[in-house]
């Protein structure tokens, strides 16, 4: 499978293999940490391929901060395309809509989608310290 999107929303949603994303963001500004960043969403399309249908994809959606292994959260993923059609595109849409995921200190986050070893896709996410109005 490829990535076709990879973001972070304030909302997303899927309905009828549409993908709705409400409010992508890179940066998320704030006067101090730690903080729960709400709402948090995921949204994530990808392009199947031929030797991906049939098959149970099991992977994890981590959020970690860059250059560490300690995850902030850890979402499984199980994903089987059923159907094949030649003359169309063959995506599968995820959207997750996730409470609140809290933040320790500033600078780069790195949402990662995994299937087994292999990193399938990712998205940073800047903290970023913003002086009080």
């Amino acid at each position: 499978m490829k990535v076709n999107i990879f973001t972070a929303a304030d909302f997303v949603n899927t309905y009828s293999g549409k993908l709705t994303i409400v409010g992508a963001f890179d940066n998320i500004e704030q006067q101090k940490c730690p903080f729960t960043f709400r709402p948090f969403g995921v949204a994530i399309k990808l392009i199947a391929e031929a030797s991906d249908f049939r098959k149970t994809n099991k992977g994890h959606l981590v959020l970690r901060k860059l250059g560490s292994k300690k995850t902030i959260l850890d979402i499984s993923v199980f994903i089987k395309p059923t159907k094949m059609h030649r003359k169309k595109i063959n995506s599968v849409s995820l959207a997750m809509n996730i409470g609140g995921a809290k933040f320790e200190s500033f600078g780069s986050y790195i949402l990662e989608l995994t299937f087994g070893t292999k990193t399938i896709g990712s998205t940073k996410i800047n903290v970023v310290q913003v002086k009080p109005k």
